[in-house]
């Protein structure tokens, strides 16, 4: 049977090991989560270069 002191250290490392896919969880949902930002911010920007782009396409609709 195994000793006390082996039933402590088994414990241990199942909660060190708890703790650290909880980090890595963490982590990869502040990635994911600057992921989206990113693309965000290029499908506002791919759209204004659309809107200009038409824009240069109909002279009439260029401002002056």
């Amino acid at each position: 049977m195994p000793s006390i002191i082996t039933k402590i250290l088994w414990w241990i490392f199942v909660i060190l090991l708890f703790i650290g896919a909880l980090f890595t969880a963490d982590t990869v949902i502040d990635k994911i989560k600057a992921n989206e930002q990113a693309i965000q911010e290029m499908r506002q920007s791919l759209e204004s270069h659309n809107q200009r782009l038409n824009q240069l396409e109909q002279p009439e609709l260029v401002e002056k």
